[in-house]
């Protein structure tokens, strides 16, 4: 006789349609998988955030850029999506543990199930607040979601099919050998995507007829030594999370360069699109800043991250307007009025971006160094382009 719980050599186990043991070997396979899954999702963001490129978006309202720029982004001062990637990186760790130290299964599945509960409460938390708070809706948020309640109840079944008898090793780590290669494959594939998309948007601006006084526009919208042989104008929208992205890169640029660079701002406001509805109104009033005088000083206030929400409001940017020494009495009643110039001027920004240059995509760069036909770029390829010639000699002089 032996002991009901053990089987002679070469006897067959008998069947059962639920087994504890090949069902927590599988379990922790797929919690393998899915933590790679979560950590290409998370390291896309994550990258995204530090670099401002976009993730791809099939969302018509661009929900995922404005999520990416939203103050939501952040949280006690770290980004989201690292934390969510360093929560992948250890839900992995402990899948892997469980495969190296059986003896270890239960704790590592119970600190999984609570770590896999609490980011499935956090994600859910933040998509809620980006459909209420932010009015949109990110895919990539979605796809977190779905991730991390996944490994939520996986490890529910870990935890109650309890330890095996014995690991598979070798499957376990063939499972985690082909996730990793898919997903290192993914998030490489993907940020290649997220650098090109932009160079090839600026690829089709048009200059023909356009000479450089009419790319650049109004003086009052032109910071820098006016002699300056290299001048760089933006063409953005106030509302747009691209823009507002790139902002802090184009200050940077613009503050090492002093003297050597000029800078000028046009309008191109995407008023049709979700969250862009105050775009115009931006616009408008910072032309009549721009006659103030306070052009850049209100543009640096609007571009501000904390001011994100401000911006979408009118009442918000005549506050903004005001805290850059606009005189908002004169302002409110040249706003309300549709023959004021202010519009006019709106509209020639608009004109030379859309019908003239064909410009398609916020914010697009325009380059004009003296002697040198104009270049377009996207905002991710500013800093590099720069660093090349002719421009890079004209910094030095």
């Amino acid at each position: 006789m032996i002991p009901s719980t053990e089987l002679e050599a070469g006897a067959a186990a008998p069947s059962s349609a639920y087994n504890p043991p090949v069902l927590a070997i599988w379990a922790n396979r797929v919690s393998i998988a899915l933590s790679w899954v979560g950590i290409f999702i998370a390291g896309v963001l994550t990258y995204g955030h530090f670099s401002r490129f976009v993730p791809p978006c099939s969302v018509a309202d661009h929900g995922c850029a404005i999520v990416q720029q939203s103050k939501q982004s952040m949280f006690m001062g770290v980004p989201v999506a690292l934390m969510g990637l360093l929560a992948y990186v250890v839900i992995l760790l402990l899948a892997v543990m469980r495969t190296r130290t059986p003896d270890q299964w239960r704790t590592s599945a119970m600190r999984g199930l609570l770590i896999t509960g609490l980011g499935t409460g956090f994600s859910a938390y933040l998509t809620w607040v980006a459909a209420t708070e932010i009015g949109v809706m990110c895919q990539w948020c979605l796809g977190s979601l779905a991730t991390m309640t996944g490994l939520f109840l996986t490890h529910g079944v870990l935890v109650q099919a309890g330890e095996p008898a014995a690991t598979d090793k070798r499957g376990d780590w063939m499972t985690l050998g082909i996730a990793a290669l898919v997903a290192m494959g993914l998030i490489g594939t993907t940020i290649v995507q997220m650098k090109s998309m932009s160079s090839i948007l600026a690829g089709d601006v048009k200059f023909d007829g356009l000479d450089n006084a009419k790319i650049i526009g109004r003086p009052e919208k032109v910071q820098g030594n006016a002699d300056a042989k290299l001048t760089l104008v933006e063409f953005a929208d106030f509302n747009c999370p691209a823009c507002r992205g790139a902002a802090e890169t184009v200050q940077k640029v613009f503050n090492q360069n002093g003297g050597r660079l000029k800078w000028a701002y046009r309008h191109m406001p995407l008023s049709n699109l979700q969250g862009h509805e105050s775009s115009m109104y931006a616009a408008r009033l910072s032309e009549i800043a721009a006659d103030q005088g306070k052009f850049w000083k209100f543009a640096e206030i609007i571009l501000d991250k904390g001011n994100t929400e401000r911006t979408k409001s009118e009442s918000g940017l005549m506050a903004m307007a005001e805290q850059a020494g606009v005189d908002i009495t004169e302002a409110s009643k040249r706003m309300k009025n549709p023959m004021d110039k202010n519009n006019d001027d709106v509209a020639t920004d608009m004109d030379i971006a859309i019908n003239k240059m064909h410009i398609n995509t916020t914010p697009t760069f325009v380059l004009i160094a003296e002697g040198y036909p104009p270049k377009a770029i996207g905002g991710d390829q500013l800093e590099a382009t720069l660093k090349t010639e002719p421009y890079a000699s004209l910094l030095k002089q």
